[in-house]
């Protein structure tokens, strides 16, 4: 199974959704699978996949800060890490560059889940209307 993970940023201290990423991709490419990650700012990626001793990683730019959505050359980034791939899973759902890579995978026919990762939480919740 060819499995991808989509991740705005790997950075540590960002908590939950950045740790669970890497452990995923590491247990799942234990029990034999494809794995890949998407991720525009990748600081915290152990070093050994770095070496190629890991998932396929597919960096990308984006445009206009933090929550910015991929420019069209990285939009062809992310649909190459995408077709082939049997599911993409990406990481909480208020990042408006998943609606992107979504929208990727439903036009390459690939299947996507979205992890919440607490982000549904009531204290989460409080803290934007937006949300």
């Amino acid at each position: 199974m060819v499995i991808v993970h989509a991740v705005r940023r790997i950075i540590l201290t960002d908590g939950g959704p950045p740790r669970a990423t890497i452990d995923l991709l590491e247990a799942m490419r234990r029990r034999g699978h494809e794995t890949r990650l998407l991720c525009s700012m990748p600081r915290d990626v152990p070093a050994t996949w770095l070496a190629g001793m890991g998932p396929r990683i597919t960096t990308f730019p984006t445009r206009g800060g933090a929550w910015g959505l991929a420019m069209p050359a990285a939009k062809r980034r992310i649909r190459a890490a995408i077709e082939g791939a049997d599911i993409v899973h990406l990481q909480v759902p208020w990042d408006p560059l998943n609606y992107q890579i979504a929208r990727i995978a439903r036009s390459v026919g690939v299947p996507y889940c979205v992890s919440l990762r607490g982000t549904l939480d009531t204290w989460v919740l409080a803290k934007k209307q937006v949300k």
